[in-house]
């Protein structure tokens, strides 16, 4: 009896660091925070969204954001879009890599063209919020493959937000945090009434 009593403490603690070591391996993965974005909870006042199963990118203004429009986008609207195509080094290769997909804007505008604040949510519930006006001058695209194949879940896709550092000679991290990776959701906090 008094040697089964320290196997299991043993086999508990075994299970917990595990399980410790799963969920670190997550938030150790996650995009650094800069001073463009911040991280931010669940928004209570949009309305629930019956998602079609084809859907690879649903984008919802919210209430009193200047913007009104829902729109889903699967595969084919998103290469629908004009695509951009650029060589870059990130922080998540070794090597620079071909990124291809549309443009953040264009793929704001198909809900809403002036966006100004935006959150952008990942499929494992990772969310940033973001100063669109801030970022739209680097030309983020929402990358769709990399060097010629297609994103996975499993490969940061199907949906990965991705700068050309190279064009800006950003060599530092401090934008990690704006290219999130397994991109699913897109809320439009504010728009700007200014804007055409």
């Amino acid at each position: 009896m008094n040697k089964k009593k320290p196997l299991n403490i043993a086999l508990g603690l075994t299970i917990a660091l595990v399980a410790v070591s799963l969920l670190g391996g997550n938030f150790l993965s996650m995009p650094a925070k800069d001073n463009v974005i911040s991280t931010s909870t669940i928004s209570e006042n949009k309305t629930k969204m019956v998602v079609k199963e084809d859907t690879l990118l649903s984008i919802q203004a919210l209430k009193n954001s200047g913007c009104d429009r829902t729109v889903q986008l699967n595969s084919e609207a998103l290469l629908a879009l004009p695509q951009q195509q650029f060589v870059t080094h990130h922080s998540w290769s070794d090597k620079a890599e071909t990124f291809s997909g549309p443009l953040l804007q264009d793929v704001l505008d198909t809900a809403c063209n002036n966006s100004e604040k935006i959150k952008l949510t990942a499929l494992n519930d990772y969310a940033i919020d973001m100063d669109f006006n801030e970022v739209k001058k680097y030309q983020p695209i929402v990358a769709l493959s990399v060097d010629g194949k297609r994103l996975s879940v499993r490969e940061k896709g199907p949906l990965w937000v991705m700068l050309p550092l190279d064009k800006h000679n950003i060599k530092d991290r401090s934008l990690d945090g704006i290219m999130i990776w397994q991109l699913s959701d897109i809320e439009i906090l504010k728009a700007n009434d200014e804007a055409s």
